[in-house]
């Protein structure tokens, strides 16, 4: 049996149990460990086994005592949430009787504020009319006043007038403007018996206005701002206060210096086309400070300061900056009109940086200054820029003449030696043909007058003699330096008639000068226009003057090549050079001129059209160039191959040393060395670009057709086809280093066209049934079979499969090069249409 007993409920859960223990953090686990505290310890102390009897019953009184205290927590919440309602009941009650309360008082108010406001207009309305009545007095008082004085005037009386001069500031302010009224007055009505008063006011006004101007000076020495602005209040009723404001601007330091001719020299300099005249420059300096000091001293000064200091700055640009400008200007005339336009842009420039400096010194104090500032600019400006384009013109076309000078007497020095040169050849052709017709020995006529020379002599001798009289009045003297002077005092050089890229630039850097000061000194209106006619100046002296006139003489002297030498490949300088321009030219369009006319539709297609003709024309020139260059390696590479000996691929067997198997023939090794110094030339001129690698190609193609023409002409034997094919190797191996597909296709057909030489008869079969030889028809390879020495020993069948096919078939492809024209004609059109 357990030692625990129940004797009823235990006091200290009665004391647990309320409603103080479970308001704020509230823990069911500790009070579970507070009401079961007692019998804890009690077991740990008696060190039983647990007994589960004491805390059920512990738990059922704690259940039984929480009971209650919900029932009576419960009971508490129905007494408050009834007391609740109670109140809301009285508090609207409250609220509704507070309401009609603040309505009454609001009423209220509305017709107190409304009889308040009657009472307002009532008074504003007594206001009014007691103003206007005491205005009304005091013009009948003033009109009275005034009456008086005006009747002292006309009496001669001056008293009171001196009076209130002498009375103060105030009274002296007082009697300029009873003046004033008395001169309306005077101005206005033409009373009787008031003759004398008109001119007594009159000269009474400037008597006084004098004397205040005195004073004023006076202070203006002084420097006092106050007694000035006193004063200048009292001037501003004689005539607006125009004598005090010219007083004032008068004496301004600005206006009293004076310029000597020296403040107006002007040097010229390439570097810098915006240099400013370093005195106008100080001046501007200046005028910036005078203008931000002087308004502080005007707008106090002043009442109508806004006026004072636009006749201030208009002072300034009429007198001071259009002095110095118009100094400036004829003085930069007088040396150049570069120096005279890079004044004037200059000028304008850093004019148009001053007025912008005064807006952002003053814009807050004067918000419409700028529209005036810049109206004084255009009056100084404009008679400048109205003929500002003629003079730009001017400037160019005699820059361009100057530069381009040793140039063009070089090229008409050379043009009439060329055309003197050609008649004497006229003449010698003509008596050589004579000679020739008559079968006699040139040599054994020249002491007999009736030789076709003599006669040849006779005929043209006087055309001569005037070619000798016409050469010379040119008056073009040389020197030992080889330099030529023409009559005009223009030195020349054979180096003067080429392309130079640093003329090319200079002229360029000349048009850039010229576009940047057409961009500001143009009106609005005449700017693309006007960028028009400088870029047809550039055109018509860069392009055809320059660059189509060098292009032209190249193109002459190609022509005149003679096609049995080696080309010279040193004139592809002027077709690098003319290619450079032409590029350099495009970007100068691009960055000079199209930001000024790419909003200027008409214009600007214009100027593109006018660009582009001249490039296409000058490309046109190019392509002729190079295909005259193609023309002079072909002719050049044909007279090479002719160097080939009949014998040299059939030599007698007898003759042959190992040696000579070493080497290739000669017209090979001459060809090769050649089509290596094209290369290296071509490269140097044309910057392995897409048209040297096209130039190159074309070469390589033409070079491969005189290859398959040019070994059906020579017989082979067995020795003689090993040295054929090392000639084709080292063909094959210089187009290798040449790296283009293209050509290496071709002549790897041409090594495989040189195994025809070497197999062996029984072999051929075989041979031309594989690669490149299987696409070819077999009647275009007997031509090269025949020229083999044992043509003979091939049998009838073998002979049959080389025969000609019919005509038909044989006009579709009638030899071997046949193969490849469509290629061929595919580059030549990739080539004419290709931009050089």
């Amino acid at each position: 049996m357990s030692k625990f007993q129940n004797f009823g409920v235990n006091p200290k859960l009665k004391q647990l149990i309320n409603v103080e223990t479970f308001k704020n953090d509230y823990s069911i686990a500790d009070f579970i460990e507070q009401i079961t505290e007692d019998q804890v310890i009690q077991a740990r102390k008696e060190n039983t086994e647990f007994e589960p009897r004491q805390f059920i019953r512990t738990f059922e009184n704690a259940i039984e005592e929480l009971v209650k205290l919900q029932e009576q927590v419960s009971e508490d919440i129905i007494k408050l949430e009834d007391e609740v309602k109670t109140e809301e009941e009285i508090k609207k009650n409250r609220a509704k009787e507070l309401n009609l309360a603040f309505e009454d008082v609001f009423k209220a108010f509305e017709t107190l504020e409304s009889r308040i406001g009657e009472v307002g207009n009532t008074a504003i309305r007594i206001g009014e009319q007691l103003e206007n009545i005491d205005k009304q007095r005091d013009r009948t008082c003033d009109s009275k006043d005034i009456i008086q004085y005006f009747m002292e005037f006309n009496e001669g009386k001056y008293d009171r007038i001196n009076k209130l001069v002498e009375s103060g500031d105030e009274g002296q302010y007082n009697a300029t403007v009873i003046v004033r009224r008395l001169i309306n007055i005077t101005n206005e009505v033409d009373a009787p018996g008031a003759e004398n008063a008109k001119g007594n006011i009159e000269k009474y006004s400037e008597e006084l206005e004098k004397k205040i101007l005195e004073k004023f000076d006076k202070v203006y020495k002084e420097d006092d701002i106050e007694k000035m602005s006193m004063y200048a209040k009292s001037l501003m009723n004689f005539n607006s206060g125009n004598s005090c404001i010219q007083m004032y601007i008068n004496q301004n330091k600005l206006f009293l210096l004076t310029n000597s001719q020296n403040d107006f020299v002007c040097e010229d300099t390439d570097d810098n086309i915006s240099a400013v005249n370093p005195e106008l420059s100080k001046l501007y300096d200046e005028i910036r400070k005078s203008c931000n000091e002087e308004w502080e001293k005007i707008s106090q000064i002043f009442p109508n300061a806004s006026y004072v200091m636009k006749m201030f700055i208009q002072r300034i640009f009429v007198q001071s900056i259009q002095m110095y400008i118009e100094g400036i200007l004829k003085a930069a005339e007088n040396v150049s009109i570069k120096l005279y336009l890079r004044n004037l842009y200059s000028s304008y420039i850093a004019s148009k940086k001053l007025i912008e400096a005064i807006r952002d010194d003053l814009s807050e104090q004067l918000p419409n200054i700028y529209s005036y500032l810049e109206r004084y600019l255009q009056d100084i400006f404009i008679p400048y820029l109205k003929g500002y384009l003629e003079k730009e013109k001017k400037f160019l076309t005699e820059s361009y003449d100057k530069e381009l000078a040793p140039f063009i007497a070089y090229h008409e020095y050379r043009k009439e030696n060329l055309n003197k040169t050609m008649f004497t050849w006229a003449i010698n052709s003509i008596a050589s043909t004579a000679s020739a017709a008559t079968g006699q020995n040139f040599g054994t006529f020249n002491n007999n007058s009736n030789t076709p020379q003599a006669y040849a002599n006779r005929l043209f001798g006087n055309l001569l003699e005037q070619g000798k009289v016409s050469s010379s009045n040119t008056n073009i003297n040389s020197n030992t330096n080889g330099e030529f002077v023409t009559a005009t005092g223009v030195v020349f050089t054979e180096e003067s008639g080429k392309l130079d890229t640093s003329l090319c630039m200079k002229l360029l850097k000349i048009h850039s000068e010229s576009i940047i000061r057409c961009n500001e000194l143009s009106l609005v209106n005449e700017l693309p226009q006007n960028i028009k006619d400088l870029f047809d100046i550039l055109i018509n002296y860069l392009g055809n003057i320059y660059i189509e006139t060098a292009l032209d003489v190249e193109i002459d002297n190609i022509s005149a090549f003679d096609s049995k030498s080696e080309p010279n490949f040193d004139h592809l300088n002027t077709f690098k050079l003319a290619n450079n321009f032409i590029h350099l030219l495009q970007e100068h369009f691009q960055n000079s001129i199209l930001p000024f006319i790419e909003t200027y539709p008409t214009v600007h297609r214009q100027i593109v059209e006018t660009k582009n003709e001249f490039i296409s024309k000058m490309e046109q020139k190019l392509n002729v160039i190079l295909q005259k260059q193609i023309n002079c390696i072909s002719n050049w590479l044909s007279v090479l191959l002719q160097k080939q000996r009949k014998n040299d691929f059939k030599p007698k067997e007898d003759s042959i040393v190992s040696s000579s198997l070493c080497a290739n023939t000669t017209a090979c090794t001459s060809c090769v060395e050649f089509l290596e110094k094209t290369y290296r030339n071509m490269s140097k001129y044309l910057y392995k670009s897409t048209n040297f690698q096209s130039f190159i190609v074309e070469v390589g193609i033409i070079f491969f057709e005189m290859l398959l023409e040019h070994y059906k002409k020579y017989g082979t034997n067995n020795t003689g086809a090993l040295i054929l094919t090392k000639d084709i190797a080292a063909y094959r191996r210089l187009i290798e280093e040449w790296d283009i597909v293209s050509l290496a296709e071709r002549y790897d057909m041409l090594v495989q066209l040189g195994n025809l030489f070497v197999i062996e008869p029984e072999n051929i079969d075989s041979l031309i049934t594989e690669g490149y030889l299987a696409k070819i028809e077999p009647y275009l390879l007997r031509p090269y079979l025949m020229i083999r020495s044992d043509w003979n020993t091939f049998s009838k069948a073998q002979k049959d499969l080389f025969m000609e096919v019919s005509e038909t078939e044989k006009y579709k492809t009638d030899d071997l090069i046949g193969q490849f024209q469509m290629l061929k004609e595919m580059i030549n059109e990739k080539k004419k249409n290709m931009n050089l």
